[in-house]
């Protein structure tokens, strides 16, 4: 069985790729206690290393799993991608320390701890996920650093954006996947290629049952905010009606379509409905299955669920990868 250790796990995502795809994830680690407690409840086998990535060995985690150097088959990381985000203040906030779920902390620099713990363990295979936005401007020369610091260690590198909606999950969400493998191993990486059709709205969540009261509870009660939903129609962004370009991040989804980027901010709202999406709805969009468990606030898990890779997209990048490594 293919082998995986998991870092930034959040509440497990990735992990959950992994093992549909039938690998064993032997450890992970995460700094944030709330996403902990979720992925403690879903992978009660697997110990979690409940520390800031900086303070963390390569050597601690190959002991701890049991492993030599060289011997870990897939080492997975998603570093926080908030500073490199279209969506955020991009190089503007490089260097600094900002709010980053309950904590407070600087995270633009952790793609170079990930690649420190590569160098350390050197897994036999790497899986780097980050958002699109590293690929595009300024950040573009800071992700092909990257990628010349993974080369020297001893890697050979494909990198390509996929978009989740290929691959059996109801949203539009582009990701930038990095897939290296070991040049002594003398296998090349790829990606899988998108097979399926986009799974609608619609489609994903024409099981679930929204009671009144739990509607009551997430229909919109900003004035302001309500103002300009009345007049999106579904698919469009907020500020389409507002002059001053606000809400520029809040959309009405639509029935017939995926759903928009799910984010770490409440701001995607029924396609016909006055209301946020509910739990179960953003689970289904996401390829959570029902009974995966996100504790919290409804705010709280809502955050868990933005900052997750959906589960079915890793399983197709797993799946592949590890065809070439058996190969």
């Amino acid at each position: 069985m293919v082998t995986v250790v998991s870092t930034f796990s959040g509440v497990g995502g990735s992990s959950l790729g992994y093992k549909l795809a039938g690998c064993k994830v032997l450890a992970s680690l995460e700094f944030i206690e709330e996403a902990r407690i979720c992925y403690r409840v879903n992978f009660p086998g697997t110990p979690i290393i409940e520390k800031d990535i900086r303070d963390v060995t390569g050597k601690e985690i190959l002991d701890l799993i049991g492993l030599k150097k060289g011997e870990l088959d897939i080492l997975d990381g998603s570093p926080p991608c908030a500073s490199f985000s279209m969506a955020g203040k991009r190089e503007r906030s490089w260097g600094k320390v900002k709010s980053y779920s309950s904590t407070e902390q600087r995270v633009d620099d952790l793609f170079d701890e990930q690649i420190r713990l590569i160098s350390e363990i050197k897994p036999k295979a790497i899986v780097l996920e980050n958002v699109k936005g590293m690929t595009l401007g300024v950040a573009k020369e800071l992700l092909t650093n990257y990628l010349i610091k993974l080369q020297k260690i001893g890697y050979n590198l494909n990198v390509e954006v996929l978009n989740a909606q290929y691959f059996e999950t109801a949203t539009s969400r582009e990701r930038l996947i990095i897939i290296g493998i070991r040049k002594d191993l003398n296998k090349l990486p790829s990606h899988p290629k998108p097979f399926c059709k986009p799974i609608t709205f619609q489609e994903a969540t024409k099981n679930i049952t929204v009671i009144e009261a739990e509607k009551e509870k997430l229909k919109v009660t900003s004035k302001r905010v309500l103002y300009y939903l009345n007049y999106t129609k579904q698919g469009e962004q907020c500020c389409k009606y507002n002059q001053n370009n606000s809400y520029f991040s809040h959309r009405r989804a639509s029935m017939t379509k995926p759903c928009p980027t799910i984010t770490t901010s409440v701001d995607i709202y029924h396609p016909l409905e006055n209301r946020t999406l509910t739990i179960k709805e953003l689970k289904a969009i996401s390829s959570f299955p029902e009974d995966f468990k996100i504790l919290g606030t409804y705010t709280q898990q809502y955050e868990r669920i933005g900052r997750a890779v959906p589960p079915n997209l890793m399983k197709h990048i797993a799946k592949h990868l590890v065809k070439i490594l058996e190969s």
